[in-house]
């Protein structure tokens, strides 16, 4: 065996023992990542233990953040590429995160036809809200690609006309879409409104979008004021480079307000600002929201609580409406980020179907539609999970109402899956009732306009 051979071989066992050495000793290297681990499986004779403990080992296996580091910093010397099929590296620094590039790229991911779905579903929260007395608004954090396409990489093409969200802007265009604000400040603020190595706006980009979303809701004058911004040098653990470098603590720059200083206190001890719950009194102010949100809002907590007398935070699909039961807010604010609008066609927004709206033109009649129902309990309502037959029929509705015998009701034209780890998405509607019901007859429109036929599904 040759000197070259002897030493691969050497540098392969190597590789192989020095993992089992530390598990042996429980030696291992410090990860910052902030990406969720594999458990430890339970221990059960079935096909399902095998590829669990695998997935538990390629996550725990000692040594392995120091591993994925030095990868990715010699990949990153060599070919200025990222390794991780979740973060792209950009020029000068920044980093982006891989599912905002279908976006970026103008990629057909979502169509208009999807688009009008949405509108249909926006629609129907707001008249739900708005019938109610209160003010609601939806709010659209942009990806940050979309706000700084001049530090994406060169060899990312735009191959498309138009982002998926700009089909919504041209159907409802008096939703707050904050990309407009966050492009026009960007021209003069003194200061990135977007982090570099994180997914997410900084604390002077989401003081740029919470004033919009006051000036929106007529609320200006409540505005707070908390200073100048300032950098501070570091501070801020950035998820896009945690993922790259799990064995070393990012601390990037980070925007500070002088004057940011927390007026109110937590219902309930917080654990992060991405717990699914969080509640927030501040007893020198008024007025009540009700926040169903992402990520983007975590920076939003510390403008929004001081701003008002009691905010709620909702961090869990469905959105649930019965919060507003609940909490009895005055301004219901929908966020979500730009590159998860398509989960607006996976989940049922959980409120009672509407009386049917008024229909907009003739009403053909034609033959009956068959398909499948889902159906199920929820927190003492019952749901509606509709699935046609014919897939392309289904993916041209737009809008749905269903007769139970007595009256129509409006639905979401929304199939609700909850596995799609394929990309494929299945087209129906789907509803919630405060009664069982028998479903006899369906109006839907497409664009040749609205139909009513007899509705033959089986559950």
């Amino acid at each position: 065996m040759s000197r070259f051979a002897k030493t691969i071989t050497i540098l392969i066992l190597l590789s192989l023992a020095v993992p089992l050495a530390g598990l042996a000793f429980g030696l291992d290297s410090p990860n910052y990542s902030k990406e969720p681990l594999a458990p430890f499986p339970t221990f059960r004779l079935d096909s399902e233990y095998g590829p669990q403990f695998d997935r538990w080992w390629s996550d725990h296996f000692p040594f392995r953040s120091a591993i994925v580091t030095a990868y990715h910093k010699c990949l990153g010397a060599l070919t200025g590429v990222s390794g991780s099929d979740q973060v792209v590296k950009g020029r000068e620094g920044w980093y982006f995160f891989t599912p905002t590039i279908r976006d970026y790229v103008r990629s057909d991911y979502l169509d208009t036809r999807d688009a009008a779905k949405i509108a249909r579903s926006w629609e129907i929260q707001r008249r739900y809200v708005e019938e109610s007395g209160r003010s609601f608004i939806i709010c659209v954090a942009p990806n940050k690609s979309t706000v700084y396409p001049e530090f994406m990489p060169s060899w990312i093409r735009i191959v498309g006309e138009k982002r998926p969200i700009e089909y919504l802007k041209a159907m409802v265009s008096d939703e707050c879409y904050l990309e407009d604000v966050l492009l026009q400040e960007k021209e003069t603020a003194p200061y990135h409104l977007y982090h570099r190595e994180d997914t997410h706006w900084n604390l002077l980009g989401s003081y740029v979008a919470y004033r919009e979303v006051l000036s929106r809701l007529f609320l200006s004058d409540r505005s707070l004021s908390f200073g100048e911004p300032r950098v501070e040098a570091e501070g801020w653990e950035g998820d896009l480079t945690n993922m790259l470098f799990p064995a070393l603590r990012s601390s990037g720059e980070d925007i500070v307000f002088s004057g940011n200083e927390k007026e109110y206190t937590a219902k309930r001890p917080m654990r992060s600002p991405e717990d699914p719950v969080i509640e927030t009194i501040n007893g020198t102010k008024e007025g009540t929201v009700l926040m169903f949100r992402d990520s983007f809002a975590n920076a939003w907590i510390d403008f929004f609580s001081n701003t008002f007398r009691t905010v709620h935070y909702s961090h869990v699909e469905p959105y649930r409406y019965d919060l507003l039961e609940e909490v009895d807010p005055d301004y219901v604010i929908l966020e979500f980020a730009e590159r998860n609008l398509d989960r607006m066609l996976l989940t049922t927004p959980e409120l009672d179907a509407p009386q049917a709206f008024e229909i907009d033109g003739a009403l053909r009649q034609v033959g009956a539609v068959g398909g499948e129902i889902e159906y199920e309990k929820r927190h003492h309502r019952h749901f509606y999970n509709f699935l046609p037959h014919d897939r392309q029929w289904a993916k041209e509705l737009d809008a749905v109402q269903l007769f139970d015998g007595q009256s129509w009701y409006e639905a979401f034209p929304i199939y609700e899956q909850k596995d799609v780890s394929d990309n494929h998405r299945l087209y129906g509607f789907s509803l919630y009732t405060s009664k069982a019901s028998d479903w006899s007859r369906i109006r839907y429109r497409t664009t040749e306009g609205w139909y009513e036929a007899v509705l033959d599904f089986v559950q």
